[in-house]
């Protein structure tokens, strides 16, 4: 969290989740015109298995040379072995790569009200997803189509619930 507020130009986001749990929630720092101040990489990989082939290509990695990289994840699984073939990737034992210890989960327990977290974490249970927005009262008494981020692929209305495991039948993505 500390790090997060250093000068944006020094730091990345590195977002390890796959891209159906990018699209409903991911970190953000908002400025005073409500843009992201951070850079965030999504490598939009539809499998965990994809990110080695991501970090492989140059114009990836370059996005990461001399910055400080916050990595996240839902649980911290995923950083673990990410960060370790980034680091490798880069050949530089002092790149600052660092991972949210505990993931997306543990820093929801922390910070409630979301911190620097918008939208919906996808979770591999019956819950679907868990936001920083249904532990608030806060955050709930705004709008609550406002903190949901992710859209429906077909109809685009707001969503974020990926239950019953519906895929498309074309690229196998959850729906």
């Amino acid at each position: 969290h500390m790090i997060a507020t250093s000068k944006p130009e020094d730091v990345v986001l590195f977002d390890v989740r796959n891209r159906y749990e990018t699209r409903i929630g991911r970190f953000a720092r908002r400025g005073e015109n409500g843009d992201d101040e951070l850079e965030l990489v999504d490598p939009g990989t539809r499998f965990f298995h994809e990110t080695p082939a991501f970090l492989d290509r140059e114009a990836s990695i370059a996005q990461f040379r001399g910055k400080k990289v916050l990595m996240y994840c839902t649980g911290g699984v995923r950083c673990e072995r990410a960060s370790a073939y980034l680091r490798q990737r880069l050949g530089d034992e002092s790149a600052e790569v660092y991972q949210l210890d505990g993931g997306i989960q543990r820093y929801l327990e922390a910070f409630p009200h979301g911190g620097f977290f918008e939208g919906s974490m996808h979770v591999f249970d019956r819950r679907g997803c868990v936001s920083g927005a249904e532990l608030s009262s806060v955050v709930q008494a705004m709008d609550p189509e406002s903190a949901v981020l992710g859209r429906c692929s077909i109809c685009r209305l707001p969503w974020d619930r990926y239950q019953g495991k519906w895929h498309c039948a074309a690229c196998r993505l959850l729906v």
